[in-house]
């Protein structure tokens, strides 16, 4: 397992700043993780990356930990690995004398969430990051006043940036709440029926995937993020009716947009897009210097019976829902889709690889090819798709680097300006073979 990371760098959350050649604040072409660890109050260091033969041989006589999941803020990446550690990387510098806030802490889940980090600790308890070297409990209070004990272990947490905070308890079921100013969450229990397998928070909401492949969608919908066909809010997890019938294995949301991939590779997406995340023709980039070169490349077909677009003002009214989106004048750009629509990826034979990973982040999106490839689109001012500029894009298209470097692409986490690639099958001693800024 290798990790390689791109995007905003003001922290030295991707590579230290001393180090990497042009702007500091922004690395477009991926870094690898491991080469970019140094020590000091900024990170700490990795349990150990190992290629995926080692990882199969316990002959090796070296502990290797898998990576469990990578959660981005603003100014950090943060490594959970399945031991329960966590690998740090970028935050405001103070002198603390190395010690990093998780230095000693084993989670079992990690979430960030209004410049905080909220995790779960393998004895079922919450914690409350919320600065570099701050930890305290997150106390538990429940709407009604009564506290059942089973409400108290929880297997994880989960934080949109707005405050929303979903439980997930040891039993699979869920609660909902709202972060407080004194270190609490005020949570209510959702239905005993609704049993949850992942969760996925964005900026003002989130999708929920139940164990039986059915999605959910609550929060801010003023972008069509929630996926219902209208741009109201939803106060309680609702069912996606699109996609009623059809088995999501995984659905992920970003800022204001949402993709969803269903058991046999077919990629949905839906919200705003407002610099191409959702791989449709975008106005603000065909108006901007970037037209020429987005002209130029195949777009993704769009179903003119599926598609309909709304007004710059987001009014979806009537008429806009009864116009779908054609091939002329402004027709052809979509600003805001309120309901899932099939994507597909440009120059991919649907029958020969299929999608098997997505993400989200603020306005960029990241497909990851069973095959290895992986695609991404949508705002890049920071270089986060990974293409070695920041040209936003409304287009998927491939990351040239990990195919010039031979890499395998097996799966990818989204941040709000960040991207990081998980990469199979390559061994330390090829790192540099890789080619860099």
């Amino acid at each position: 397992m290798f990790m390689f990371a791109c995007g905003f760098n003001g922290f030295s959350q991707v590579t230290p700043r001393c180090s990497h050649r042009g702007s500091a604040d922004v690395v477009s072409t991926p870094v690898a993780v491991d080469r970019t660890l140094i020590t000091g109050p900024r990170c700490t260091a990795l349990p150990f990356i190992a290629s995926a033969a080692e990882e199969r041989s316990p002959e090796a006589g070296r502990v290797c930990w898998g990576m469990k999941r990578v959660v981005i803020s603003w100014d950090r990446i943060c490594y959970l690995w399945t031991n329960g550690t966590i690998t740090s990387i970028g935050g405001t510098a103070d002198d603390n004398g190395g010690k990093d806030v998780f230095d000693g802490i084993r989670l079992s889940s990690l979430s960030a969430s209004c410049q905080k980090f909220l995790g779960a600790d393998v004895g079922g308890q919450c914690q409350i990051f919320r600065s570099q070297h701050s930890i305290s409990p997150l106390e538990l209070r429940r709407t009604d006043g009564i506290c059942h004990e089973q409400d108290l272990s929880i297997a994880a947490v989960y934080a949109c940036e707005n405050g929303t905070v979903i439980l997930l308890h040891t039993d699979s079921l869920i609660s909902v709440g709202e972060l407080q100013q004194e270190d609490c969450v005020l949570y209510r229990p959702l239905s005993s029926d609704l049993r949850i397998k992942s969760i996925s928070c964005g900026k003002h909401h989130a999708l929920l995937v139940s164990a039986i492949g059915l999605v959910f969608s609550f929060g801010n919908g003023s972008q069509g993020q929630l996926g219902h066909g209208t741009i109201a809010s939803e106060p309680q997890p609702r069912m996606l009716e699109a996609l009623e019938g059809i088995s999501i294995v995984e659905a992920v949301a970003g800022g204001w947009h949402s993709m969803a991939l269903s058991d046999i590779g077919d990629l949905y997406i839906w919200g705003w897009n407002e610099r191409g995340q959702l791989g449709f023709p975008c106005k603000n980039l065909h108006s901007s210097r970037n037209d020429s070169r987005i002209r130029d490349r195949n777009q993704p077909k769009l179903d003119s019976s599926l598609v309909k677009s709304c007004s710059q003002s987001n009014d979806c009214s009537s008429e806009s829902d009864d116009k779908a989106s054609g091939v002329n004048s402004d027709d052809e750009f979509v600003n805001l889709q309120p309901f899932p629509v099939l994507l597909d990826l440009p120059t991919c034979d649907p029958s020969e690889s299929f999608v098997c990973k997505i993400g989200c982040g603020s306005r960029h999106s990241v497909a990851v090819l069973e095959d290895g490839r992986a695609f991404s689109w949508g705002f890049n001012d920071y270089g986060q798709l990974g293409h070695r500029d920041t040209i936003s894009r409304d287009c998927p298209e491939v990351i040239d680097f990990f195919l010039e470097s031979g890499l395998y692409v097996e799966d990818v986490f989204c941040g709000f300006w960040n991207t990081v690639f998980v990469i199979k099958n390559m061994n330390l001693s090829d790192a540099s073979n890789v080619v860099r800024e």
